[in-house]
């Protein structure tokens, strides 16, 4: 059976070893929680995922871990920005590298099936008309 479930745990009463917010099996209580089992519930990335990115590569094949289109899933940031979550979806194979994108370089990329979007690090002073048509490429918008 797969049905979802959130649960919210709100201020509420404060327990002396447990804090405010908790949901705990004290004593002798017992919690038990069930969902589709997953072989693993979280991996690293592999690379980089810049802000407006619409592909992840992760450090383990999603499929292996029980992933699936249409699954939560939340990604942690390293920096003081905000967590997100997002939806899978869809799955491609492991360490596939999109279309599209080509080997630019001195770039940050992000790429999806049918656009490159592209963050120069070095421009040196280079328009995107002229970064771009240096890699044989027109620049859509800068």
């Amino acid at each position: 059976m797969e049905n979802q479930a959130t649960i919210y745990i709100k201020k509420g009463q404060t327990h002396e070893r447990l804090g405010t917010r908790f949901m705990a099996g004290v004593g002798s209580g017992v919690i038990q929680i069930h969902g589709r089992r997953l072989n693993r519930t979280w991996t690293l990335l592999s690379r980089t995922a810049y802000g407006g990115a619409t592909q992840l590569y992760v450090k383990h094949d999603p499929q292996d871990m029980g992933w699936r289109v249409g699954d939560r899933i939340g990604l942690a940031t390293t920096s003081r920005g905000r967590s997100t979550t997002h939806v899978i979806e869809s799955i491609g194979p492991a360490n596939e590298e999109p279309a599209g994108c080509g080997e630019l370089p001195d770039t940050r990329k992000t790429c999806s099936p049918d656009r490159c979007r592209v963050l120069a690090d070095f421009m040196g002073g280079r328009t995107c008309d002229t970064y771009c048509s240096e890699s044989n490429l027109e620049c859509e918008a800068a």
